[in-house]
């Protein structure tokens, strides 16, 4: 297999793609440097040098300011470097050029989420519905971390009647109604963690239910049985797939067995499911910058690290 071609072929789509803005008024000297730059920032944002990215994105800027791509670029490597508001500014600039491109209105409202800024998320994740009425889940998740319960059933049961409901779907629907329940249950039985791993295993077998997992997992942490965690927190997620715990416990064991790749995978799915709760946001993230130093990705867990950090301080 020839990956030189096959690299050749995606390079030039990319081309077709990202310059499908470029200004018609640029010399063939600008428009050669305006590729040079703009291509250097897609190399240095893709083995994640977000700084050395940022520059060169923001000299391609410079040559061509309407340039609707790179204002894009620019927003995705701001907000990758937590500048929030420039990435905001530039995203904003775009939609009101081209305001139903779904690719800047979901880039926006995941900017406004990692803001916590759910009622602004909210907006413009109701505008992508408009557009593409089967993306449901990411609008259900917000309305779930808004307080905004009701709106979420009434959501699920549009997506069910018309025949759209995801596995998701399914499972969060599942997290609103029984989510009281499995809290007073947790709540009750938090000193079982006094008997040993094989009497908790038996209860599990017997019973199966979410909170004899919660119990076997954290005795199993607390031992350093990472193998045996690992393979609890999956069978755990078979029956509960909702449960942002069982995520973190198998990315926990993940790092501990250096599976670092599928660590970050298992956290960044877990995040998906955490509702108001920053203290385990907060865990999720310090699993995330440790699976990123050990894969030497030093600014993405440096990002992640900071996040964690920030959100522990609010607790």
């Amino acid at each position: 297999m020839n990956w030189r071609k096959i690299i050749g072929v995606l390079v030039a789509t990319l081309m077709v793609m990202s310059f499908s803005y470029a200004q018609s008024s640029l010399s063939e000297e600008e428009y050669m440097e305006f590729h040079e730059f703009f291509f250097t920032g897609l190399k240095e944002k893709g083995i994640g040098n977000y700084k050395k990215a940022l520059h060169s994105f923001e000299n391609a800027h410079e040559i061509d300011s309407l340039n609707r791509s790179t204002w894009f670029e620019l927003s995705k490597v701001q907000a990758l470097l937590l500048a929030y508001d420039d990435a905001e500014y530039f995203s904003i600039l775009f939609l009101e050029q081209e305001p139903t491109n779904k690719f800047v209105l979901d880039h926006l409202a995941n900017l406004y989420s990692k803001q916590y800024r759910y009622g602004d998320a909210i907006k413009i994740r109701e505008k992508i519905l408009e557009i593409s009425p089967k993306q449901v889940d990411q609008l259900i998740l917000l309305y779930m971390k808004n307080k905004q319960k009701a709106d979420a059933l009434r959501l699920i049961e549009v997506a069910e009647k018309n025949g759209y409901a995801t596995l998701r779907t399914v499972t969060l629907k599942k997290y609103l109604l029984k989510s009281s329940l499995s809290k007073k249950k947790i709540v009750k039985k938090k000193n079982v963690s006094a008997k040993n791993i094989h009497s908790l295993k038996e209860i599990v077998a017997k019973e199966g239910t979410y909170t004899s997992y919660l119990n076997l997992l954290r005795h199993e942490e607390k031992m350093q049985l990472y193998t045996q965690l690992l393979e609890d927190a999956s069978r755990g997620l078979e029956l509960y797939p909702s449960q942002a715990q069982l995520y973190l416990s198998k990315g926990i064991a993940l790092n501990k067995l250096e599976k670092f790749n599928l660590a970050v995978e298992t956290c960044m799915i877990g995040l998906d499911f955490v509702i108001e709760n920053r203290q385990m946001e907060s865990k999720f993230y310090h699993q995330l910058a440790v699976s990123y130093g050990k894969l030497n990705q030093s600014s993405q867990a440096k990002k992640f690290a900071e996040k964690s950090l920030k959100l522990s301080k609010k607790e």
